[in-house]
């Protein structure tokens, strides 16, 4: 989230002090972001961090009940607004609740949302529910059974994520 956050300027103003996008303040991005230094108050040295903190601006909520994540965005954007959510293979299979939203959520008091999953095939260290089932042939089934239109994109190419959230 950060990392797309400074590609398209969505700082927080603890970020905006210490990244942009010359060579030394993307050094120190890198650097710091799975940096666990701690300043003499006991607080982070880095505003950035490995995970969704205060200073990840639109990052609402990440850990391990990740299928109240996917709950919780169907409903997070206001009407007229939009929201991107990025979520992992391994997401798709906790707090499975998440599978009815579709069938709850309404354009009248909603905004547009875009969720973006990245199949990788792995839930922590075992292979995903959707890798078992078929992979993202049987996720692209599943997704129209309940009404979605999926749209695949290659993730190794930031060009094709961005037209998949213009899209």
């Amino acid at each position: 989230i950060d990392a797309l956050n400074l590609i398209v300027d969505n700082m927080s103003p603890a970020h905006v002090e210490r990244y942009g996008l010359d060579e030394d303040q993307l050094a120190r991005f890198v650097t710091d972001f799975y940096a666990y230094s701690i300043n003499p108050d006991g607080s982070p040295a880095s505003p950035l961090g490995s995970h969704v903190n205060a200073h990840t601006g639109g990052g609402s909520m990440e850990g391990g009940y990740l299928g109240f994540a996917e709950l919780q965005y169907v409903h997070a954007p206001l009407p007229g607004e939009q929201l991107v959510a990025f979520l992992s293979d391994g997401a798709f299979e906790e707090q499975r609740g998440s599978d009815w939203a579709p069938r709850w959520w309404r354009a009248a008091d909603s905004g547009l949302v875009a969720p973006i999953m990245v199949l990788n095939g792995r839930r922590i260290e075992q292979r995903s529910q959707i890798e078992q089932q078929g992979g993202q042939d049987w996720l692209d089934q599943h997704l129209r059974n309940n009404g979605f239109e999926p749209i695949r994109l290659d993730g190794r190419d930031p060009a094709s994520i961005a037209w998949g959230i213009h899209t």
